[in-house]
């Protein structure tokens, strides 16, 4: 871990502070629930940054190496995941105009603008299901609930003893009272906002004026402009849904995207109401682009970006493995778009550090070695060539709230 501070007593302010991990491992048996989970090179860092007379900036970053997952109910293997070179950033962003002045207003002006960033990338998201995925998982869900509530019902009893009663029977009664009269007394302003979907309403009132510690000046009392993006991209995603109650079934579906992006942006802004002179509307607009193949390089129109596969194991006994290197070996063999291999193994690596040091830790017996070729009968039912999908929404919400529920 490292971090610097600079603190001035202008309103200058500089923090970084970053956090890695090597690696963690955590292996839960002999249970009702079961599993492993494997983290590799975790860095995390956050960058605040105030200047007196310059827009604030702040960034929240988090990446990892590679991670795995497997869940375990009753002894078998339930969800199978991991995902390489996961990059996660969050960052703020200000722009205002110091020369705005009080005229009359332009669609195209801009007095101050608040966006909010984030960015999701991966490298490589690998998912293995069955038809129990969903059912074992909420039983699963149900009994660690079960069991962490029950902790904290015993801990919450244990220290309650030590401490003298002060409460009286009416003062409970109280606050029993007030609890269910809660709901009840709920603003329906609020619900008929939801209803309608008049979001930005009450944000837009928040920051009009606001001021900031770093600037001498304040936002502009209408006209700001917020809004953001956030982007999700990665090189491939593959999914097995097996046929069966866990992975052993003899035949099994193969879902495969390749450089998918999926962009979403919006800007609220408010403008003179029409209808109203004394009154601002809403102006939002919100744009969503999805695309497969449009990242790295032009693809030829022939290249699929994205698949849905049946494969079946040509062999009669099921697969006895141990590792999820071998799993997903195995489930994806066939795969043309996949590339499974190129997914950095922690186990492998481990094992490796682990033999090039002379110690004998723990070790799988195949994947130091090289991988079992699989021939599993294919069969493509669907496939895509690069395409990209664009969508822009405009909606100008009065400043009434509509009457037509």
């Amino acid at each position: 871990s490292d971090g610097r501070l600079s603190i001035g007593s202008t309103g200058h302010k500089n923090l970084y502070i970053g956090v890695g991990l090597g690696g963690s491992s955590l292996d839960a048996k002999s249970g009702f629930v079961g599993g492993t989970i494997e983290l590799s090179k975790i860095d995390t860092y956050i960058h605040i940054r105030e200047e007196p007379g310059i827009e604030p900036d702040h960034t929240l970053g988090l990446k990892l190496f590679a991670l795995e997952l497997r869940l375990d109910y009753m002894g078998t293997s339930v969800l199978m995941t991991r995902v390489s070179s996961l990059d996660v950033t969050l960052r703020d962003e200000w722009k205002i105009n110091r020369n705005n002045s009080g005229d009359a207003f332009m669609p195209t002006r801009r007095p101050a603008v608040i966006f909010l960033h984030g960015d999701l990338g991966w490298d490589q998201l690998q998912i293995m299901i069955s038809k129990s995925t969903t059912a074992d998982s909420l039983k699963m869900f149900y009994k660690l609930e079960e069991f962490f509530s029950q902790q904290f019902k015993s801990s919450k009893r244990v220290f309650s003893s030590f401490q003298p009663r002060t409460k009286t029977n009416s003062f409970r009664k109280k606050n029993n009272r007030k609890r269910m009269e809660g709901p009840w007394t709920m603003n329906q302003s609020a619900l008929s906002d939801a209803r309608h979907h008049r979001h930005w309403q009450k944000v837009l009132a928040q920051v009009a004026g606001l001021q900031l510690g770093s600037l001498r000046f304040s936002l502009p009392s209408n006209g700001t402009v917020l809004g953001g993006t956030m982007e999700l991209h990665g090189c491939n995603i593959s999914l097995a849904c097996f046929h069966g109650i866990n992975f052993k079934s003899k035949s099994w579906a193969l879902f495969s995207l390749k450089e998918p992006c999926i962009s979403f942006a919006t800007e609220a802004q408010e403008v003179p109401s029409v209808e109203s002179p004394n009154t601002c509307d809403v102006h939002v607009v919100q744009t969503l682009t999805i695309s497969l193949g449009q990242q790295q390089e032009q693809h030829a129109r022939h290249h699929s970006m994205a698949t849905v596969c049946k494969l079946s194991r040509s062999v009669l006994f099921p697969p006895q493995f141990k590792s999820l290197q071998e799993w997903f070996h195995y489930a994806f063999a066939n795969s043309e778009i996949d590339e499974v291999d190129r997914f950095p193994s922690i186990e492998r690596e481990r094992t490796e550090q682990a033999a090039e040091g002379g110690s004998r830790g723990r070790s799988t017996s195949s994947t130091t070695g090289k991988l079992q070729d699989h021939t599993h009968g294919r069969e493509v039912i669907f496939s895509l060539p690069s395409l990209q999908l664009h969508l822009k929404t405009e909606h100008l919400q009065t400043a009434k709230t509509p009457d037509v529920i």
